[in-house]
């Protein structure tokens, strides 16, 4: 039975004893047999091995960096390193802790994504089967080139899911998407819980034409989002200058968050919204501060307006150009 809640990290929150005590429920939750493996790592080669060990040991495990800070390489001559890849290990779940410690991509490397979550290979037993959680930790320096994606479904600067992944109490800064891709910081096709981070100055930058949407987030269909106790400041895209959501059910939740300063060179200063099927779009409890669209929705903007749902917000000086 999955019961522990760490926090060690240096990323405060004046709601920390709610957010903590939404991630508790949903940890206790979880129920799952197989005894809990730690790791404790403090360099690349350490980190590697542990992941590739937690991917193939039968037992949900914990990789504790204690405050270091891990730096990612990539080999050109040889191909190694660059991405982690995290494989699914048969419903086992994966906690990654940083106790306030950093990920990044190597100064002056080609460009890769720092984490591709790859898809479950068994049937989810809970909401939480395979799931892979980010906990007090800053991801920085993720890269992803799309500038060869004409169809726009690639990215993830940072992370690529394909199962579920918990964001909790972390930073997020100075990811990247290049070219027609989208999620500055992450992609995914599958559900995000997203609690007490700062997603700041990340972005999904086109190149020459085409769009790149969600600065800091992008749901893709398939996927679904939870925002509680979050921040998003300065993220830039084509749309959804901080999240962009392509949702084809399910609902996308953003409760007790602040955006401020995000851009859209097109539509959503902060947030764009693209409707289909029964999926739905619920924010309430946040605030919306100085977030600015060129074309349309300064900080929202939505294809549709059902199952939308704009309750007890704060929304200042946000504006749309044309």
């Amino acid at each position: 039975m999955k019961f522990h809640i760490t926090w060690l990290g240096a990323f405060p929150s004046s709601r920390l004893l709610i957010t903590l005590g939404f991630v508790l429920l949903s940890n206790l939750l979880v129920a799952n047999s197989a005894h809990a493996v730690d790791f404790n790592v403090s360099n690349e080669a350490e980190f590697r091995a542990a992941i590739a060990t937690a991917s193939n040991n039968g037992s949900d495990d914990r990789i504790f960096l204690g405050g270091s800070t891990i730096t990612l390489t990539y080999d050109p001559v040889t191909g190694t390193g660059g991405t982690v890849v995290i494989e699914d290990d048969a419903g086992a779940t994966l906690d990654i802790i940083g106790n306030g410690g950093t990920i990044r991509r190597a100064p002056g490397d080609e460009l890769f994504r720092l984490f591709h979550v790859r898809p479950l290979t068994v049937e989810p037993v809970t909401s939480f089967t395979g799931s892979v959680e980010f906990n007090a930790i800053t991801l920085t320096g993720g890269r992803y080139d799309a500038s060869s994606d004409v169809n726009n479904v690639s990215g993830g600067g940072a992370i690529f899911a394909e199962r579920r992944v918990l964001l909790l109490f972390s930073e997020f800064s100075d990811n990247r998407v290049i070219g027609n891709g989208n999620g500055g910081v992450v992609l995914a096709s599958a559900l995000v819980t997203s609690a007490g981070n700062v997603y700041r100055d990340n972005s999904a930058d086109v190149l020459d034409v085409g769009a790149a949407s969600g600065g800091a987030i992008a749901i893709s269909p398939g996927g679904r989002l939870s925002s509680v106790d979050d921040q998003y400041l300065d993220n830039s895209a084509t749309n959804g200058g901080a999240i962009y959501l392509e949702l084809a059910s399910d609902t996308a939740t953003i409760s007790r968050s602040t955006f401020e300063n995000n851009t859209a060179d097109s539509l959503g200063g902060a947030v764009f919204n693209r409707a289909s099927g029964s999926s739905g779009f619920l924010t309430q409890n946040s605030t919306y501060v100085g977030n600015q669209a060129g074309v349309s929705g300064g900080a929202i903007y939505s294809q549709s307006t059902q199952r939308v749902t704009l309750t007890h917000l704060t929304v200042v000086n946000n504006s749309a150009i044309n």
